[in-house]
């Protein structure tokens, strides 16, 4: 990823950052290229020798008026005359939130070029002191250093705890069956309980340990056992605890357990001009949680009945990085499903007529794999898209505590044995239009 570096208007404003007594930086620009995502913080410029004081991330920016800048002075610590110097002729301003990753106590240096004392953003430097060691959590590249608290409150924050929580029980798994790994056993135990704590003092999950293999079963009785000591309850789902092993897999078996689940939420989101609503849309921009698909991008064309010109879309599996309106979601569905398939009737008030144009006129449904997930003896077959989306997580609480293997199969070979599911876009419901406010920073790595 591209280094860049914010340098606020003062030695002083970026001491308060680090500190927490400042927690909005103000512009009478408005920018998206350099939010939500980790940047350096800078300062304290000399002879062009700068100190950097830790990484940061801004939130998207929020309009404000001179009245609402004065509310604000105890978030954004800006006298009066400053804002006078630097904006004298701006009634209309930007405050964006700030949110701290880290700090460098005591500050690294680093020599940039001339003319950075004038400059808000800085795109090149050189390291005179050694340079910081990334912060890597969604790969928890360093185990030490992962902390679940940072992580945002928000509904894509809790979805990154639960993809730690089984990265982490992954790691204790292989450590255990004598694979090599970075971490002792101790550090990832104390670092899954840490996030399971986290995880239900959010109320952002529930447990099936019944699905659990053995080794991950282990250290979820460990964790529990840890939390219960401290007074904290973990909520536990019992699931269906029969064996199937010996049934053979006929379809009829596990058919009435078979429900339709969401593989990837808001999976299609429309966003640009006609959402955030800075000028007249020129196309409409589309955004799809995903690496690039041909049968997505069929099933798209067919569900938004747009020219294929007049459709601009971008493959991001980090989502939409401004305002945004989710459309469709993608629908893992049994292959004897009836029905019925929801959608919104009624515009939100809060959704932009553009979007809602776009909505209603979807259909029900659009075929996009067909089969996604297959049944082959005791072995599980899925379609390679949306691997990283706890797709098996989901299929193994709907068939139970049976012993299975689960396979991803590529596009382009043939799935093996009878057919369970299809993949569908279906329109999302509740339609809302999301404003990006807080920094989502471990999806930009």
């Amino acid at each position: 990823m591209t280094q860049v570096g914010f340098c606020p208007q003062s030695k002083r404003h970026a001491e308060m950052i680090v500190t927490g007594d400042k927690t909005i930086v103000i512009s009478a620009e408005r920018f998206y290229r350099y939010v939500r995502i980790p940047i350096y913080l800078f300062g304290d410029y000399q002879d062009q020798t700068l100190r950097c004081y830790g990484k940061i991330v801004l939130g998207s920016p929020k309009a404000i008026t001179l009245a609402e800048f004065g509310g604000l002075r105890s978030e954004h610590r800006i006298t009066e005359n400053e804002r006078k110097e630097r904006w004298p002729d701006n009634l209309n301003l930007y405050a964006y939130e700030i949110q701290v990753l880290e700090t460098y106590d005591p500050p690294k240096r680093v020599k940039s070029p001339p003319g950075t004392e004038t400059q808000t953003w800085l795109r090149s430097w050189k390291w005179l002191d050694p340079p910081p060691k990334e912060l890597h959590i969604e790969k928890i590249r360093d185990l030490s250093l992962y902390n679940p608290a940072k992580v945002p409150q928000t509904r894509q924050g809790n979805a990154i705890l639960r993809d730690d929580m089984r990265i982490l029980a992954a790691w204790w798994s292989s450590k255990r069956q004598g694979k090599e790994s970075p971490y002792s056993l101790e550090l990832i135990e104390e670092k899954y309980c840490a996030v399971l704590k986290e995880l239900i003092a959010r109320e952002a999950a529930t447990f099936h340990p019944s699905s659990y293999k053995q080794h991950v079963r282990e250290l979820f009785d460990k964790a529990k056992r840890a939390l219960e000591d401290e007074g904290i309850v973990v909520p536990v789902s019992k699931g269906f605890t029969g064996n199937l092993d010996n049934l053979d897999w006929e379809l009829y078996k596990v058919q009435p357990r078979l429900v339709p689940f969401v593989i990837i939420d808001s999976y299609i989101s429309h966003t640009g001009s006609a959402v955030y609503g800075l000028r007249e849309p020129h196309d409409c921009d589309l955004v799809i949680r995903d690496e690039e698909n041909p049968k997505v991008t069929q099933a798209l064309l067919r569900v938004v009945g747009l020219p294929s010109s007049k459709i601009h879309r971008v493959y991001d599996r980090r989502g939409p990085a401004f305002d945004y309106v989710p459309l469709l979601d993608l629908m893992a569905v049994p292959v004897n499903w009836k029905g019925p398939w929801p959608k919104r009737e009624t515009r939100h008030e809060g959704i932009p007529e553009r979007s809602w144009d776009l909505y209603r006129a979807f259909p029900p449904a659009a075929l996009v794999e067909d089969p996604y997930v297959t049944l082959d003896g005791t072995s599980v077959f899925i379609r390679e898209a949306g691997r990283s989306s706890g797709v098996e997580l989901k299929l193994r609480r709907l068939f139970g505590e049976i012993s299975q293997t689960f396979s991803w199969v590529g596009p382009e070979k043939t799935m093996k044995g009878k057919s369970l599911f299809r993949s569908y876009l279906t329109p999302h419901v509740p339609l809302v239009k999301m404003e990006i406010n807080e920094p989502l920073f471990r999806r930009y790595y």
